[in-house]
């Protein structure tokens, strides 16, 4: 098997698509010898946003004019699904779920059709041995000692995780083969939905954060319908909404919640102009725009003490773990990936 890294950059965020402006990899085989380093630059068809630059320094490794003077995403779709559907190569990125989610937006965006891959994801290999989470890929460099290239520089980028993954194979003796077996270090593409380690039950402890990759998911839930198994004063027809730092830092538990609302009749929004009730989730005072929203509209707030009482159960619910894949696959139109997702991974997956 060869290994294949890939990085992909974007100049910005727009309608909640981000436009890709590159995409690279270094491809080696599984001594880890170089066989190929490529920068494939896109012209992102869109400004760069400004927030893509750090102290009057440029934030990408070429100036703007050169991405615009290459071929658009659509010329660039065909190299890079011929790379990532190539059964020889085993696929590793850091933070891969956000650029596999950037990925398909893309390919929505154009109208493309989507195709399916697994990969492995450095960010995930460290936390695994070491249960230090989410760290990125410079201080993964600094840990494993390896030398920093460009950053933001797709191929480059590529490289380093190349250098990292090699020095987490040496120091602890798992070849990205043997890793492929464990569900807690892959993610998958199916169908141009992003699936990247949700089938593994998150611990409660560890709050799982929302992702732009689960964001992609959680809308799509939200969309999906949910029959109500009964109905619930306060809760049936209401349509509830938390704080933006709950929603986010302990996605997890919000995610948990969100589906007894809906199993009692109720919604869950993204939208303060579609909530009816507001949910503050902390001991501190309740801020931050949906919070003021709710209260310019007069509208009710509420704790998640008092939902979790009108949902009869409390916080003693959040002592296990939440399966938040089999809450993403409860809905009539998300059961096939589902099932693919168990049928051709989960099974074989092993716990650590």
């Amino acid at each position: 098997m060869n290994y294949l890294f890939f990085d992909i950059e974007c100049a910005c965020h727009i309608g909640g698509i981000a436009k890709i402006c590159s995409f690279g990899y270094v491809l080696c085989d599984s001594d880890f010898n170089v066989i190929e380093k490529k920068d494939i630059l896109i012209n992102p068809v869109s400004a760069f946003s400004r927030e893509f630059f750090e102290d009057g320094a440029e934030f990408f490794a070429y100036p703007a004019e050169q991405f615009y003077a290459q071929p658009a995403f659509d010329t660039a779709y065909s190299e890079i699904r011929r790379l990532l559907t190539d059964q020889s190569n085993i696929l590793i990125g850091h933070a891969a779920a956000c650029d596999t989610a950037y990925l398909s937006q893309n390919i929505s965006d154009y109208g493309l059709e989507h195709f399916d891959f697994t990969y492995l994801d450095t960010q995930k290999m460290h936390a695994f041995f070491t249960s230090e989470s989410r760290l990125a890929l410079e201080k993964l460099c600094e840990i494993y000692g390896v030398t920093p290239l460009r950053a933001h520089k797709s191929d480059d980028d590529a490289e380093m995780t190349l250098f990292v993954t090699k020095s987490i194979v040496e120091k602890y003796g798992l070849t990205p083969e043997e890793m492929l077996k464990n569900k807690s270090l892959i993610g998958v593409c199916h169908g141009g939905a992003v699936h990247d380690n949700l089938i593994s039950a998150f611990p409660l402890a560890d709050a799982m954060l929302l992702t732009p990759a689960e964001k992609i998911l959680f809308r799509k839930y939200l969309s999906e319908t949910v029959t109500a198994e009964r109905e619930v004063p306060g809760v049936t027809g209401v349509k509830f909404i938390f704080d933006e730092a709950y929603e986010h830092r302990s996605f997890s538990k919000a995610l948990y919640v969100t589906d007894l609302i809906r199993k009692c009749g109720g919604k869950y929004t993204v939208s303060s102009l579609d909530a009816d009730v507001f949910v503050f989730c902390s001991d501190k005072t309740p801020r931050g725009v949906r919070y003021r929203s709710a209260v310019n509209k007069n509208k009710p707030v509420i704790s998640l003490f008092s939902l979790l009482s009108r949902l009869e159960t409390d916080k003693s619910r959040f002592a296990g773990a939440i399966d938040t894949d089999a809450i993403f696959g409860s809905t009539e139109e998300s059961k096939d990936w589902y099932m693919y997702y168990h049928k051709h991974f989960a099974l074989k997956s092993t716990q650590n």
